[in-house]
């Protein structure tokens, strides 16, 4: 090979090794495109939460159709009875002097009798209550709240219910009844549950109560990753990212609730990938309003 193509063969490989050169470091200075959002303080519920179970509920109570006297009761508290099954005899007051024929009252269906609300001989008025009577189809929660939380805690107030075991968890209850236990220092809440499957009596319920509201910062809950420092987010930082270790409480719809570490206005990054580290180079191709 003559002088002239050995300087050409030499020219070529020059250029080939500078373009792998500049190849190989390229990605060093590549900028990753982000959007970014800022951390801003909203108002947000405060919510309790316990834990509890699904228990057998009572339904309204078997009551006098009409007035007059209980010559017998049929039935235990605990007994299972089966729907039109009689449950007591009674000899309704006569009218202008006149006897009435005696009238049997019945169970409305398949429960249990919880308990005995008259005693035979007694005296009854129509609508009087009888007996206590828990129907197959209802149920309760009953839920350990603390007591700190009862005065936040009223019935007829909706209760957010979740269980493993419903496939159509969660669903909405309704509070009915709160039984406070000051030496225990909890007030349980008794929450009546539609129906539905899966909820069983003795099966586990987690159940969430609104008892007021507080201002909380907020960011996008993919602002947030989790790196061998800890907890983190991307703080913008002119044209490259900062990595600010923070706390995070709840989660609140498609926010996190920051707890330390950051201050409101913040700008971070929305979307805290894996390509990104301390000190990444960015381009911001996007702002997400707050």
């Amino acid at each position: 090979m003559d002088k002239r193509r050995k300087r050409v063969a030499l020219m070529i490989l020059c250029a080939t090794l500078g373009a792998c050169s500049r190849h190989v470091q390229g990605p060093q200075d590549a900028r990753v495109s982000v959007q970014t959002s800022q951390a801003v303080i909203r108002t947000i519920p405060e919510v309790e939460s316990a834990i509890g179970s699904v228990g057998q509920g009572l339904a309204p109570i078997i009551s006098a159709p009409i007035g007059g006297q209980l010559t017998r009761i049929l039935v235990v508290p605990g007994q299972s009875v089966r729907s039109q099954q009689r449950l007591a005899r009674l000899r309704p007051t006569p009218r202008r002097h006149k006897a009435q024929p005696a009238e049997d009252i019945r169970a409305p269906g398949s429960g249990v009798i919880t308990q005995i609300l008259a005693q035979v001989g007694a005296p009854v008025r129509a609508g009087t209550g009888l007996f206590g009577f828990a129907g197959p189809h209802v149920r309760q929660a009953r839920l350990p709240f603390p007591l700190s939380v009862a005065s936040q805690l009223h019935i007829g107030e909706s209760v957010l219910l979740h269980s493993p075991l419903a496939p159509r968890s969660p669903i909405a209850g309704v509070i009915v009844r709160l039984d406070r236990r000051p030496s225990d220092n909890v007030v349980y809440v008794i929450a009546d549950l539609p129906p539905r499957q899966g909820w069983t009596p003795g099966s586990p319920v987690r159940a969430d109560v609104v008892v007021g509201s507080r201002p909380a910062l907020l960011v996008p809950r993919t602002s947030v990753a989790f790196r061998l420092a800890g907890t983190v987010v991307f703080v913008v930082d002119h044209r490259q990212v900062r990595m600010q270790r923070v706390k995070i409480g709840p989660r609140f719809l498609q926010d996190v609730v920051i707890t330390q570490g950051l201050a409101a206005g913040t700008v971070v990054v929305t979307d805290a990938g894996p390509l990104l580290a301390d000190g990444t180079p960015i381009t911001v191709v996007g702002t997400q309003k707050p």
